[in-house]
C-alpha cells in the first residue's frame, strides 16, 4: 500500500521539525526545515516569518532580508 501526503501535511510535518532542531539549537537544520515549510505552504507569511527569524539568529542577516524582501513582492 502506498501513502501519499498532501502538501499541508508535509508542511505541517516540516513546521514541527523547524521547531523540535530550533529548540535543540542546531539552527542550521532548523533553517532547512523552515525553507522546507515555506516551499511547502506556497510561501505562507508564518512560514516566511519564521525563516527570516531563524536566519536572523544565525547571523545570516542578508539572506533573512532577501527572504523578506522575496515574499514582499509576491
Amino acid at each position: 500500500m502506498t501513502m501519499t501526503m498532501t502538501a499541508e501535511a508535509a508542511a505541517d510535518r516540516a513546521r514541527r521539525a523547524r521547531d523540535a532542531y530550533a529548540s535543540l539549537g542546531s539552527l542550521e537544520t532548523a533553517i532547512f526545515m523552515a525553507d522546507k515549510a515555506r516551499s511547502l505552504s506556497g510561501e505562507a507569511m508564518d512560514d516566511v516569518l519564521a525563516l527570516a527569524d531563524l536566519l536572523h539568529r544565525d547571523g545570516q542577516h542578508r539572506r533573512a532580508l532577501g527572504v523578506l524582501r522575496h515574499a514582499g513582492d509576491a
